[in-house]
């Protein structure tokens, strides 16, 4: 069947276009989640630091008044 072969042969093209899009398209896609990846773990680490600062923070006022209270006590 050459003349099937050769339609085939010439649909090729396009076929490997539309792959080619859609294998664009899902790098482009792995990017942006990797890309969100990162900021949300960066995002993740800054929120966990300023929260153990805020708590550290906020230990050392509790036992700074309560060292007050044992001192007017």
């Amino acid at each position: 069947h050459p003349t099937t072969y050769k339609y085939h042969r010439h649909s090729d093209p396009v076929v490997l276009d539309s792959c080619e899009w859609v294998g664009m398209a899902t790098l482009i896609n792995a990017k942006i989640l990797l890309t969100l990846a990162l900021i949300a773990s960066r995002l993740i680490v800054v929120i966990a630091f300023i929260f153990i600062v805020l708590s550290f923070y906020a230990l050392n006022i509790i036992t700074i008044l309560n060292f007050k209270a044992l001192i007017f006590c």
